[in-house]
């Protein structure tokens, strides 16, 4: 721990896993993943999760709630969250009864969080839509023990301990190294910025991603799948137009079914099998319990 004391910014020690939650949004043992059409946004995020269950279903009144975006790069969408979606969710959590809403992430490696924030308007977006927003890199981190065959542990951002629920926000879109980026590797914007090139350049890169998903556990992910990336990502690449929001409480189910978006494509990119299931990052999630064990476990709504 005194290495971790000595260079990573803002190390404030020791702290207990994030207490595994089941998912709500289940029916006859199934997990449920919606895909709603987007014309109007505000409505397709309140149907998308209507569907499922609700937003009452993880919101209780006065719960303090905290969203996971991807603030990566400044690019905008589908490199990055859309503010017009951020601030649908938002009001969607104070309309369910939220007593607090905050916005929690952490750009990558070697780039300002707040600049990122700042260039693409998303400040603005979430200061108008009534919520708060924290920059993970501006502030303490704890590390939590995993002691899993890749990830021995991770360090997270203090913010994960402080409310109710957890909603993770990921944009639709493949990825040069992990192949796809969903609600999977979403998470990896909660690890501090130091352990980023140890995951991302010494192999192993998606049984990693599987592995830290089980330190933390959202109860709900709303995928912003109007623009997506369909060659390299995340950054840049290709973009389609599937003009989707999904939903669900499962991250396996719901990339499994992101899987299926993309390659209905037939671009050129890292997704070489038809069988979700077969993608490391998904799989090894399943083996881990993270989420479902195979398609027939999945209900699209």
């Amino acid at each position: 721990m005194a290495f971790k004391y000595a260079v990573f910014k803002g190390y404030a020690g020791e702290r207990e896993p994030l207490p595994k939650k089941s998912n709500k949004f289940k029916e006859d043992g199934k997990a449920l993943v919606s895909k709603v059409n987007s014309t109007d946004v505000q409505k397709a995020v309140d149907l998308a999760v209507k569907k499922i269950g609700g937003f009452k279903k993880i919101i209780t009144p006065g719960s303090s709630v905290l969203l996971k975006p991807n603030f990566v790069f400044p690019q905008p969408n589908p490199c990055t969250t859309a503010p017009d979606f951020l601030q649908a969710v938002i009001k969607s959590c104070f309309d369910a009864g939220a007593g607090k809403v905050v916005v929690g992430e952490r750009a990558a490696f070697r780039h300002s969080t707040r600049e990122i924030a700042d260039k693409l308007g998303l400040s603005a977006a979430i200061k108008k839509s009534g919520a708060e927003l924290v920059f993970f890199d501006e502030g303490k981190w704890y590390s939590v023990n995993l002691n899993l065959p890749h990830v021995k542990s991770v360090t997270l951002p203090e913010e994960v301990w402080k409310h109710d629920v957890l909603i993770s926000l990921p944009c639709l879109k493949t990825h040069h190294l992990a192949r796809f980026t969903m609600s999977l590797k979403n998470t990896i914007g909660l690890i501090h910025p130091m352990e980023m090139p140890t995951l991302m350049f010494l192999g192993d890169l998606e049984l990693k991603i599987a592995e830290i998903n089980t330190a933390v556990w959202p109860d709900l992910i709303i995928c912003d799948g109007r623009k997506c990336f369909i060659t390299e990502g995340p950054s840049k690449g290709e973009i389609a137009n599937p003009n989707l929001i999904l939903a669900s409480g499962d991250r396996v189910a719901i990339d499994a079914v992101g899987v299926r978006i993309l390659k209905g494509y037939k671009a050129k990119n890292l997704l070489e099998w038809d069988d979700p299931f077969k993608y490391p990052q998904i799989k090894h999630a399943a083996e881990l319990g993270v989420g479902v064990k195979s398609e027939k476990q999945i209900e699209i709504v």
